[in-house]
């Protein structure tokens, strides 16, 4: 007799992976039964198995796909212990989506034509929730009772929940993606960006883009500039699609000389984003 021990394992980042189901078949001997062991709390399984066979295991657990591996014991001429580490795989990147990211109005790089900035998008958000008061005063100010104040509660949850929420999620889904990377995986990303619709059509379609690049500058120089590499590889692949203005909501203001509610109103605020909609593996 021999034991073998076996431990789960995630594919990306190899963590180890409790709930899960193993199956031990013996493929020398098709009339025994199976063993079926589940470990709702540690990733080790332990069986006893005989010298002489083949035997095929099974790693299953919901949400993931299958991991297997065959263990051959004809070459072992004496007991012993054999270890096998099954790695199960699940593409996390997915359920962390999407990610609305918010934008000042007109930025990066307010009147440029261009479709590329050097803005990064970490900055541009530290410096547009620094405008929260701004966006109460211009917005909310010239209403009275519990209409202002009903107002200034939802600027509160724009700025706190909306802007930096999604810009949290982001800072959770580049390390993520770094471990899908690193695991040898292919990614790519769909990008969506959007405008209010202040500015004429083209304009608003460049702005769109700016927006998108800025975030990709701020995953290019996140931390230590892990996902440099991988863009530059081709590993890491965006693909970006700018809408403008074109789908903002008809009620959505876009007078230039209505400030008030063509950039401080949260309906066109909520329209100034970039959209992280999907991702892809190994294309």
């Amino acid at each position: 007799m021999m034991l073998l021990d076996v431990s789960t394992y995630t594919k990306v980042g190899k963590i180890p992976l409790s709930g899960v189901t193993v199956t031990l078949i013996d493929m020398s001997d098709t009339t025994k039964k199976h063993i079926v062991e589940f470990n709702p709390l540690s990733h080790e399984f332990n069986f006893m198995i005989d010298r002489g066979k083949q035997y095929k295991i099974i790693a299953t657990k919901d949400g993931f796909t299958q991991g297997e591996d065959i263990i051959d014991t004809r070459p072992f001429d004496k007991s012993g212990l054999i270890q096998k580490d099954i790695f199960l795989d699940k593409f996390v990147l997915q359920d962390l989506l999407p990610i609305a990211l918010y934008f000042d109005n007109d930025l990066p790089d307010r009147k440029s034509k261009n479709t590329t900035t050097k803005a990064v998008y970490g900055t541009l958000v530290s410096e547009y929730v620094n405008k929260k008061q701004e966006y109460k005063n211009k917005f909310a100010k010239p209403l009275q009772g519990s209409e202002k104040s009903n107002a200034e509660n939802e600027i509160d949850v724009f700025f706190e929940g909306n802007v930096m929420g999604g810009y949290e999620k982001l800072k959770m889904f580049i390390p993520n993606l770094i471990q899908e990377l690193e695991a040898g995986n292919k990614v790519e990303l769909i990008f969506k960006g959007f405008a209010s619709p202040r500015a004429e059509s083209k304009y608003n379609l460049a702005l769109g883009q700016r927006r998108v690049n800025s975030v990709k500058n701020e995953m290019v120089f996140f931390g230590n500039e892990e996902l440099k590499k991988y863009f530059l590889s081709g590993q890491l692949v965006i693909t970006d699609i700018s809408f403008g203005k074109e789908l903002a909501p008809l009620d959505v203001e876009g007078k230039i000389s209505d400030e008030r509610n063509s950039i401080y109103n949260l309906k066109a605020a909520r329209e100034r984003r970039v959209e992280i909609l999907r991702a892809k593996r190994n294309l």
